[in-house]
């Protein structure tokens, strides 16, 4: 696993741990998630949602800017990289590197890296640190593992 890479989360996961109230798009494997390591769990990840409803998440994000960053990271379109949605994952939960012209599509910019990870730590201790109602699923999945 490499922090900042993006991989497919497999559907034992996603059909019976992922809050379903967050994107559930998986047609052709969709989302690909971004991939950072838990600090103080040896096999866990956070693992962040990416859309391409740019148009959707875009309001969102500029009212509650930890919520995420719109960002081109491949292809012609940017993309939504929803840190709201973070959900600590298990390694024996992710299926497979996503790939990109054979290579693991691993983000690179470290001032996205920076931005990315300054929003996703924020979420992180409101998971485990506060009892909110929006991230109760997440909090009592990572205390489980």
């Amino acid at each position: 696993m490499t922090n900042f890479g993006l991989y497919v989360l497999n559907d034992i996961y996603l059909d019976t741990l992922y809050p379903d109230k967050y994107p559930q798009d998986k047609n052709d494997k969709r989302p690909f998630y971004l991939a950072i390591k838990d600090d103080s769990k040896e096999q866990v990840y956070w693992c962040i949602p990416l859309s391409s409803k740019t148009e959707k998440y875009a309001p969102i994000i500029k009212k509650i800017p930890n919520a995420g960053i719109i960002a081109h990271l491949y292809g012609e379109k940017d993309s939504a990289i929803l840190t709201q949605n973070i959900v600590p994952v298990p390694v024996h939960y992710i299926e497979r590197e996503f790939m990109l012209n054979d290579i693991h599509f691993v983000i690179k910019d470290s001032n996205l890296i920076n931005e990315i990870d300054k929003k996703a730590r924020v979420i992180i201790a409101l998971i485990k640190n506060k009892n909110f109602k929006f991230f109760e699923n997440c909090k009592e999945m990572y205390n489980s593992l």
